[in-house]
Order: C-alpha cells, then structure tokens, then sequence
C-alpha cells in the first residue's frame, strides 16, 4: 500500500486537522475511506440507541476512533451528537448517512481546497484536490450552502461550535459585502434554475444567463467553483438538447465532465453521467422536445478563436 499524501495533525485550539504530506496535484484522489459507521435519518432520541448499539459492535479501535470526533451536543447526546456532527450523505439522492476516521477530520473553509464525493461504485468517501496543494497546507472542504457570511457562521457556530475565520470570512467589511453579493445573486439565479423558471425563458435567454452565471461563479469561488460551474455546464447541456442541438450539447457536456473528474474522480457517478451525454447527446430524455436549434455533434465548429467561439457555444449576440 503507497504511503498517503495526507497527515493527521493536531492544530492548536482547533482540535485536529488534516494537512498535505507532500505537494498534491489538483485532481488527486487525496483519501478513499470506508465508514466507520452508518445510520438513516432519524430523530435524535432514536438516533442515541440505533448507533450507541452498532458502536458496541465495532472493534476497539474503531471505538476509539469514533469516540475521539467532535461532538457539539456532548451533554444529552454522547453517540447520536458525535454522529450529527460529523456525518456526511451516502450519496445526493440518500438518506443515509456515514463517518468516518480521517474524513470526518477534515474542517471547513468557505473556499475550500478539496471536494468530498460519495462513491457509489467503491461504497466508500473521496476527497478530491479543487487545486494543487502545498506540503503543510492544511486540507479543507465546505461544510455549508448557506449563503451570505452571517448566515454562514451563524450556521457552523450552531451545528459545528466555531467562528470561522477562513480568508473569505476575514475579508474587510468591504471585501465581505462584495462577496455576499455576488452569492447571493448566484444563489438567486440557482433558484430561478431548480425551480423550473429557466424553461419559462426562451432558449437564447436561458443560455444568458447561464453565461454570466459561469462568470460569477468563477469570480467570486475561484479554485472552489469548479462543481458549481459543472453545474451550470450540465444546465446549459440541458437548454442546448431540449432544442436538438447535439453540438452545443456535447461541448457543454464536455465541459461538465471535466470538471466533475476533478472533483470526483472518472469513476464519479457525476462525471460517467456527463460522458455519457458527451458521447450520446441524444440519448437525453430532453432530447427530440423542439428542433429549433437542431445539430448534429459534427457541427461544432473549427478553426475559431476563443473569444469567437464562447459567442458560437453561449449564442452571444
């Protein structure tokens, strides 16, 4: 077994944290773990027996190492409150849920360095580097969506214990206004996505705003925007497909899968999921809804320069 790019150290006044032993290159697969321990969803009181009875059944290490996490509700939930503070979903469509014995080390920041992904195939957690990362530095993900900086530390005090003073929360007060706004208008736009009013706009419209979506994504997540903007690549394969255009459709895929293999791996579901619409546009259950913009694959063009063909893909008047 090779020697892993991590280290488990302890962090004054934080607890522990998990840091690069070497330098990582962005897209490395920097931990796969198997869970110490897995429950659904359920209420608290519930919660407190089913895992204090599977913790009774595990080894004496893994014992140990499940007792040593965090808890931040010690008092009345000594087993259940270690759990909901560190569990991660078994997946984006699941109930259940897992921790474990290095993942759930790992601490938060606003623009993390790495990506936590459920692998269905392994049946085990990912972290995957958003970036290269430097021997010593300290491996982080996101633990929230919430959006703006005070709802941001309202939420990791109440559900984690700490004030984050990540470099996004430590910008001046300027620096910080300027960043809530910008996420809070990409938090407007997602909404406006997932709620079905993207297909109450003409295609050309959709892809608008998906555009300048793209953008502020990357201004203001910079190396943590990758999986937000695959996102918004897989939307924009969704308008493009809904319209017949197979070529749009698989450069926009194309894109997503990229990304997704970055924050996933290829065995991703997420990523095997965009390369199969990159390689088989039509097999997309949108597909055949309106020919308007009708293509084949073989129409992407060729020979143009970049700046040409961002207005080609996004139909930029």
């Amino acid at each position: 077994m090779s020697t892993p790019v991590y280290e488990v150290k302890k962090i004054p006044g934080k607890g522990r944290g998990v840091f690069a032993r070497v330098d990582i290159a962005e897209r490395t697969r920097i931990i796969v773990e198997r869970p110490l321990l897995t429950a659904p969803e359920m209420p608290c009181h519930e919660a407190e027996t089913h895992i204090a009875s599977k913790l009774r059944s595990l080894p004496k290490e893994q014992q140990r190492q499940y007792l040593s996490l965090h808890n931040n509700s010690p008092g009345k939930y000594p087993f259940s409150g270690i759990f909901q503070t560190n569990a991660l979903p078994c997946g984006s469509e699941t109930k259940l849920y897992a921790v474990y014995a290095t993942v759930s080390l790992i601490n938060h920041d606003c623009m993390p360095n790495s990506s936590p992904n459920w692998n269905r195939h392994l049946n085990m957690q990912t972290i995957h580097a958003l970036c290269d990362i430097k021997a010593g530095e300290e491996i982080t993900v996101c633990y929230t969506n919430a959006v703006t900086t005070q709802e941001r530390q309202v939420y990791l005090k109440q559900h984690f214990g700490f004030d984050c003073a990540c470099s996004i929360c430590s910008l001046s007060p300027v620096e910080r206004t300027l960043s809530d706004i910008r996420r809070t208008e990409i938090e407007r736009m997602n909404e406006d996505i997932f709620s079905d009013h993207l297909s109450s706009f003409s295609p050309g419209v959709a892809l608008n705003k998906l555009y300048k979506m793209v953008q502020l994504i990357e201004e203001e997540y910079k190396r943590a925007s990758k999986a937000p903007v695959s996102e918004v690549y897989h939307n924009a394969a969704r308008v493009a497909i809904s319209y017949g255009d197979k070529a749009r459709t698989t450069v926009f895929a194309e894109r997503a899968h990229k990304l997704r293999v970055i924050c996933t791996g290829k065995d991703g579901e997420n990523a095997q999921r965009m390369e199969r619409l990159m390689s088989y546009p039509a097999s997309h259950e949108y597909y055949g809804l309106s020919k308007e913009w009708r293509s084949g694959k073989d129409a992407v063009p060729k020979g143009l320069s970049e700046e040409d063909f961002e207005k080609w893909l996004w139909r930029l008047d």
